[in-house]
């Protein structure tokens, strides 16, 4: 399962209001973790922005973490930036990954940067033994 509420609640440029936004864009994450405990996903990540780390922000990021714990699930959350992972683009993100414990294998790790480097062959099946007119083109 993959989510990414509302996040003017917890922008910078936003108006920062969180929970008490008067449009409860705030509280549209809460509705993907009641989503969670119905349907029991074995993967979650969410994402919004950095603003959900900072301040006082940081309490609704703990109770969404201590409310995916409660569920069963093993969660940790990183802010990554979009240019070290291969896009184009400057752009801070807060991802929340859950895993329901008794699938988990391992501990949670986040990916390391890519470089500036990085070819975008390394993200293309080439091994695609397909002639290239039956090939996925995007």
């Amino acid at each position: 399962f993959f989510t990414g509420a509302p996040c003017q609640a917890w922008s910078q440029a936003g108006l920062k209001h969180g929970l008490e936004d008067n449009l409860h864009r705030g509280v549209v994450i809460f509705h993907s973790v009641e989503y969670v405990r119905c349907k029991r996903p074995r993967l979650v990540i969410i994402e919004n922005v950095m603003g959900l780390a900072s301040g006082e922000n940081r309490k609704v990021l703990d109770d969404i973490l201590g409310a995916l714990r409660d569920l069963g699930y093993t969660a940790e959350w990183k802010v990554l930036n979009t240019k070290d992972h291969g896009i184009p683009h400057s752009r801070h993100r807060l991802y929340i990954v859950a895993i329901r414990t008794r699938f988990l294998a391992k501990s949670i790790e986040f990916p390391t940067k890519l470089g500036k480097t990085a070819p975008l062959s390394r993200f293309i099946d080439m091994d695609d033994c397909r002639p290239a007119s039956e090939r996925p083109t995007n």
